[in-house]
């Protein structure tokens, strides 16, 4: 019997560093949700989370800036934080229609 740490397993994502503020879009939401559910949808079939999650920091790093009417709100960027203790890659399989009404 193989053993590993309870702490194993885990992967908790951050939509910003410790000490930062995330910013929200009035209209659309989190940028981190945003980027979140623009990369599930386009690479949720084919790549693992952890690989998924690094382009969410690029996409709210690269792709998102804050435009506010206060000038000291204006201009800012924030990353995202992935803590993880995976030991295994995280892939999401297609739906199977196992739902499906036996005869």
């Amino acid at each position: 019997l193989r053993r590993i740490p309870i702490e194993a397993d885990l992967l908790v994502a951050y939509s910003v560093q410790p000490g930062y503020y995330a910013f929200r879009n009035s209209m659309h939401g989190s940028w981190f949700i945003q980027a979140l559910t623009n990369c599930l949808r386009k690479y949720g079939r084919t790549l693992d989370l952890m690989s998924i999650l690094t382009r969410v920091n690029y996409e709210v790093a690269y792709e998102f800036e804050s435009l506010a009417s206060n000038a000291e709100y204006s201009g800012k960027k924030q990353v995202p934080s992935i803590v993880s203790t995976l030991t295994k890659d995280v892939f999401f399989p297609p739906k199977s229609n196992s739902c499906s009404p036996r005869p």
